[in-house]
């Protein structure tokens, strides 16, 4: 099922599935926060790093499936399948927030 995303977070997802970690990184101010596996990347050198070594680490296709706001939040619910080494799973759904600013 396609949602419709507003314009930033389509270009994460769309970046993110062309494994752009440079574009990926266009989707975020310069002092952004990911949290992702128990560690947290601030800044935009940092998150473009991260995302270039999760992308070589991992084989994932991610599908939005919902979005909503919730205060000044943007949270997107997402169906992650993948090659995770180190996990005992194949599939996940994954929430996403993000702050509008």
């Amino acid at each position: 099922m396609a949602i419709e995303l507003p314009g930033t977070i389509a270009n994460y997802f769309d970046a993110d599935c062309q494994r752009d970690h440079e574009a990926v990184s266009r989707c975020f101010t310069d002092a952004a926060v990911v949290k992702d596996e128990g560690i947290t990347y601030t800044g935009l050198d940092a998150i473009r790093q991260w995302k270039a070594d999760s992308s070589k680490k991992y084989v994932y296709t991610v599908e939005p499936v919902s979005i909503a706001a919730d205060g000044d939040r943007t949270v997107v619910i997402s169906h992650l399948v993948g090659i995770f080494p180190e996990a005992r799973s194949t599939c996940a759904t994954c929430s996403s927030s993000m702050t509008r600013r």
